[in-house]
């Protein structure tokens, strides 16, 4: 008898989160039904006690307006938040396809039918760029095990060749290294670790045969952790900030809040002008953003960094002055002709 009741209030409160919200209840016939369905028979007196268990039990449950139909109204996660991560898991590059869907088919399942209607008609659709590493749920999962019990990493990573082929860094070499963090940027997963006492920052999609390492992770002393902090004193690789100084249009603040946060620090210069100073790391990704910007923004300083932007301008000038410049003539040539045929 108890084993049948534990299973009816099951099924109860399983109706109740799937068909009922703030907006949606069900009488107790309804409820009723359902469990029929199931193969359950219940007098209404007896659904009744059972709701008011859930209650007691913390289901928010209660009787709408009218005093007749019963819904589950607060839950864990608000409609709100779900969309919000589904909107998320969907922007995310790092997630293949058919890990994405099955992640939002999981959390669709934690609002009504009604709700669920609602987040096929406006939520993100799914990035078209997806990951297809497969193992990148089973890479995530390893590198936290390996923060938490702090043992090392190893891993092979690859990148893509001309004809869009997988080929093993430094010719399948397995990397070890010791995790320090996982971290999200752009819609990507990174894992940043040491390698040699060097940082290393390495995308999560691209490792493969990822699994924890048999030795421990060094321990550090006093004297190491100082010199790991202080990061002047160690290579950092292509990965170093530095603090730039950036000349932008007034009309440009969006874009940089946008970008790095509202902590970046700025000043006013003149009606026109504002100047931010942020700490950042000057490669491509950032050289090509400020290209996009145009005129509306100016590297000011350190010069190194000026300098690597113009020697990025003059490569691309001059590669295109090389390759294009006889067939752009050509082209302008022919053009002018038939312009003045006509």
């Amino acid at each position: 008898m108890a084993d049948e009741r534990r299973r009816r209030i099951l099924h109860i409160k399983d109706f109740f989160e799937q068909n009922t919200d703030e907006d949606h209840g069900a009488l107790i016939s309804e409820i009723a039904n359902n469990l029929k369905r199931n193969g359950i028979e219940a007098s209404n007196d007896t659904i009744r006690e059972d709701i008011e268990a859930l209650i007691t039990y913390g289901l928010d449950i209660q009787l709408d307006d009218n005093g007749k139909k019963w819904q589950l109204l607060e839950r864990e996660f608000e409609f709100v938040e779900i969309r919000l991560l589904i909107d998320c898991i969907a922007s995310a590059k790092f997630l293949p396809e058919n890990i994405t869907r099955q992640l939002i088919d999981k959390l669709k399942k934690l609002v009504s039918m009604w709700r669920r209607m609602e987040l096929r008609m406006y939520s993100k659709e799914i990035d078209p760029i997806k990951s297809t590493n497969n193992a990148v749920m089973y890479n995530i999962d390893t590198i936290h095990t390996a923060l938490s019990h702090h043992k090392p990493v190893e891993f092979k990573y690859f990148q893509y060749n001309a004809k869009k082929e997988r080929v093993l860094q430094d010719n399948g070499k397995v990397y070890h290294v010791d995790p320090d963090m996982l971290y999200y940027d752009n819609n990507y997963c990174y894992f940043q670790a040491f390698e040699n006492w060097e940082k290393r920052i390495y995308r999560v999609d691209k490792m493969v045969d990822v699994k924890l390492a048999e030795d421990k992770i060094m321990d550090i002393d006093e004297e190491f952790e100082l010199l790991l902090n202080d990061e002047p004193q160690y290579n950092l690789t292509h990965q170093e900030k530095k603090a730039v100084q950036i000349l932008f249009n007034n009309d440009m603040m969006d874009a940089v809040i946008d970008r790095y946060g509202e902590s970046i620090e700025v000043e006013n210069v003149d009606a026109k002008h504002f100047r931010a100073k942020i700490e950042l790391v000057p490669d491509l990704p950032f050289f090509a953003w400020i290209f996009e910007l145009g005129d509306k923004a100016m590297i000011e300083y350190p010069l190194a960094v000026v300098a690597q932007m113009m020697d990025i301008l003059k490569e691309r000038h001059k590669a295109y002055r090389e390759e294009h410049s006889r067939n752009v003539y050509y082209y302008r040539r022919k053009n002018n002709k038939t312009n003045q045929e006509e």
